[in-house]
Parts: structure tokens; sequence; C-alpha cells
């Protein structure tokens, strides 16, 4: 069941509310449901009957045809989805809107547990962006280690503090409220200085980081993903912003680019003038991309960082205004020169081989991230080299992006593999169609497009296979998509796997 009906159905019977609810599976969180009063139904509503609800809360889950049958059944109930229900409900407990029947129901079904959180002291950095999110986290988990601290962090990778790693088994960017506040609750058990943490913009509209107030808040980027979920551009930015409009402390600091100067218009009005700006727009200086590392200046203290791409000097830079704005602005030069040692970052541009040609595994699963991540794959093959992609997109996420990055990748890739990435319900057959339709699109000679295109985790290990021996010596096979990530879903199932640990055998055999 979706982690916000843990919260929403408890809400309605504290309050007294008869509530039924649906779902395709009986868990372990349906059966807590039921220990509460919550009648239960295994299937998905009926689109043909009226239920006589007085409101209807349904996940993103659920398909939108689904939906505007049920509306159409259901005249006189109003209907919500849940994030848009919960951000609503938490901005009317903010404001003072609820009664105190509704803000004891509130509090006690913990559709908010954040506010109930005591942070005071332990500074807390979030990070949001359409790309880069998890190497900027880990870049100032970096740093402040340097700097002596014992900092704490959550990203899609990981979360750690000192010597201790969770295994939380993540497959979202940031985990739900509940699970959040736990994994808080023990960094300050443990001792943490600072706490940072990825933030996503589905965890920003559903509110699941409300009540998480921020020290610092940093923007890495905002381009085109998850518009299947926001809807459109305009909503999709409107969600990131809210990391400074409603999770900022009043006194606190944007981290914020000015390289895309609609993204910094748009946040810097809705941001207004109450906080102190940071932009790495004059930064980084004199860069130089060298292929393995980037080399530039901060504000005049040079950088040499082993990560390949242009963006990950814009990462590094963030990561350093994080640390001007946590009062380290006298040792910025010290921890300026160590990031030479940073050693990069699970499933982003990992190097698996070096020679006779580069295998390289990368998380990129947007147009933005693709486009970053084979242009540093150019940069790395020999003069008579190729650049061989293989990737896919996921099923029941997004289709808006997968014509775009079927053009991407013809403009950047000598030779594009298509194949199955999380596909879930959907077809992979019909998923690479879509890329393909975008690859189609690109007028440029000499370029081969390959598909694989069968429903089973096989698909993926024989496009890495077929990309391996299709290499030459220097060339560079870039496998994008699934990065650090340890399963993939076929159908409601998941499968374990690894591109790291496939690339490995596929090189070793």
């Amino acid at each position: 069941m979706h982690p916000h009906f843990l919260s929403i159905k408890p809400f309605f019977s504290y309050l007294g509310s008869k509530v039924i609810g649906f779902d395709q599976v009986e868990n372990e969180r349906v059966q807590d449901l039921l220990s509460k009063g919550v009648s239960f139904t295994k299937s998905n509503p009926s689109d043909t009957k009226d239920y006589g609800a007085d409101l209807i809360v349904y996940t993103s889950a659920l398909s939108r045809e689904l939906v505007e049958k049920l509306k159409l059944s259901n005249k006189h109930t109003r209907f919500y989805e849940a994030g848009e229900f919960i951000s609503e409900l938490i901005d009317d407990f903010e404001a003072g809107n609820l009664s105190d029947n509704e803000r004891r129901a509130f509090l006690e079904s913990e559709i908010a547990p954040l506010y109930n959180l005591d942070l005071a002291g332990v500074p807390v950095i979030g990070v949001t962006g359409t790309d880069g999110k998890t190497t900027t986290c880990e870049l100032i988990y970096y740093l402040l280690t340097k700097l002596g601290q014992k900092p704490a962090v959550i990203t899609t990778v990981t979360a750690k503090c000192g010597d201790t790693i969770m295994d939380t088994g993540f497959h979202t960017t940031t985990p739900t409220s509940q699970e959040l506040y736990k994994l808080l609750q023990q960094f300050k058990t443990l001792g943490c200085t600072h706490i940072i943490t990825e933030i996503s913009s589905h965890a920003l509209a559903m509110g699941r980081v409300a009540g998480l107030k921020l020290d610092v808040a940093v923007i890495t980027n905002v381009t085109h993903d998850h518009l299947d979920y926001h809807g459109s551009w305009d909503k999709y930015i409107e969600a990131k912003s809210f990391i400074a409009t409603k999770n900022l402390k009043s006194n606190g600091t944007l981290v914020l680019t000015k390289a895309d100067i609609k993204v910094w218009n748009y946040i810097k009005t809705k941001v207004g003038q109450s906080q102190t700006i940071y932009s790495y727009s004059t930064v980084p200086e004199g860069l130089k991309d060298i292929g393995t590392k980037v080399t530039f200046s901060f504000i005049g203290h040079p950088v040499s960082l082993n990560l390949p791409g242009a963006y990950n000097a814009y990462n590094a830079c963030n990561a350093l205004d994080v640390c001007r704005a946590l009062g380290v602005g006298d040792k910025i030069a010290e921890v300026a020169k160590s990031l030479s040692d940073f050693k990069g970052v699970e499933g982003r541009m990992q190097v698996v081989q070096s020679q006779p040609f580069r295998a390289i595994v990368d998380f990129a699963s947007t147009p933005n991230a693709l486009e970053h991540a084979l242009t540093s794959a150019r940069h790395l093959v020999a003069r008579t080299g190729r650049v061989i992609v293989i990737f896919g997109c996921a099923g029941n996420r997004d289709v808006l992006k997968r014509p775009v990055m079927g053009e991407v990748a013809k403009r950047y890739a000598d030779t594009t593999i298509l194949t199955a990435e999380d596909p879930r319900t959907e077809k992979v057959a019909d998923i690479n169609a879509e890329i393909q339709r975008g690859w189609d699109s690109v007028n440029i000679p000499k370029r081969t497009l390959v598909t694989f295109d069968t429903d089973d985790v096989a698909n993926r290990k024989e496009a890495i296979n077929y990309a391996v021996k299709l290499a030459k010596a220097g060339d560079v096979v870039i496998v994008c998509g699934k990065g650090h990530e340890k399963s993939m879903c076929f159908g409601t199932t998941e499968y374990a796997w690894s591109d790291v640990k496939e690339v490995k055998e596929a090189l070793n055999s």
C-alpha cells in the first residue's frame, strides 16, 4: 500500500470517519491498517460504482483513465491525489487552519512526524535538482569530514554517519517521512554534527519532508524529468522551489545556479530577498575538462577533481558554497585542495575497466544527465574510438523524456543499444520504440542502433554482453540508467541486478 495511506487513513479514523481502502495486495502495511479499523478490498475500485464517499484520495499508481471514470461515477465526491491532499493538509496545519480535533489527528496519525523532530544544534542541508544530487551530497559529506566534523548523509545510494552505514534498500530518492524520522533519530543518537539529505521533487510535492527545516538548501539544476507525475515543467519547477519556500529556515541560505537564467529568475521570484543566495554563476573559473578529471578555480582557489565532466565541477562548487554558508570560509582553500582525493560515488561515471577500452557505469536516466555522461565519454575515446551507450527508460514513468533521450543518444554516441530498465508493467519493445522515435528524428550518418526487446532480466545482460563484444581498443562502453541500484523491476517483481557486476562478468568472459 502507498506510504501516504499509512497516515491518511488513520487520520480519518481518528476523526471518526468511515474509511475504505483498495490495494492489489494484502501486505504488512495493510494488516496494520486493518488493526486500526480500516476496511480493505483487495482490488482497484470499480470505475462504474458510486461509493457515496465525501472524499476519494488516490495515488499516482492509479491510472488517469481509471480516475476519470471514477469521477464520472462519483459526481458528488471530491477527488485528491494523495500527495496533493497531504500537501494541502500540511499547509493548513502550519497556517493554524485545522480544528483541535483535526490537529490532534494530524499529529497522532504521523502524517508529518518530522514536526516532532528536535535537531537543535545540528545544521541540516537539503539538496534537490534533476541531476547531480547524490554527487553533491557526497561531496558535502566528504568536505565536512575533512574539516573534522561527523556528518550524516542520506542519498539514493546510502545512509551513513561516520563508520555506521544503514541498510536502506531505497529505490526512491527520498524515504517516507516515517522512515526519514527514524533515520534522523539514529543520526542524532550517533552524535552527528551535520545532516545532509537528497530531496526529490516527489518528496517536496507530497510533503514527505514537511517539518524538516533546512539551514542550507541546494538546487543543482532543473531540467526535463518526472513530468508524468507533475504534469508540466512549471509544476515540476514549482515543486523544486518548495525546498526554499517551505523547508528553508527564514535565516537559511539557498545555494543556486545562475547558469540557467529561467530557473534562477523563477526561484529568486518565489523565494524573495529574505535569504542569502550563494551562486556559482561566476565559478568554476578557468574550467578544463581533460577526460578523466576536471580542473578549475573556485573564488581564486585551485581545484583538481578526479571526476570526468564539467557538470561535476558545478557539483563541487555547490558543495564548497555549502561550506561557505556553514561559516568555514577561512578554510575554503584547504578543503578545495582536498577535493583531489575525492574518490567519486558508486554508479556515477564509475570506471569498471580502463584498457584496452573503457567500460563505465553511470546513473544517467534523464536527457540532461545522458547528454552530460555521453559528452564526458566522448572526451575519453581515442582519436578513432567510438562511444557505445546502453540504456533504456523506466516503465510507468515519464514517457515524454523517451524520444528526447533517443535524440541525445544519436547526437553523442556512435552506437546506441536500447535495453530494459525497470520496465515494470510496460513492454520493453514499446518503451524502446518511443526512444527510437527520437533517435530516428536526428539525421546524423554512420550512427548505429541495436534494440533488445525481450521482457526478462536476461535482456539487459545480453545488451551488455553485446556491447563488450563489439568494443575495440580506444572505445568507451557506457551503461546508463541503473548506476548503483541493486534490483530491476519487471511486472511488479524486483529482481536482483547490478550493472557493475554484469559489466565485470561480461569483461571477464
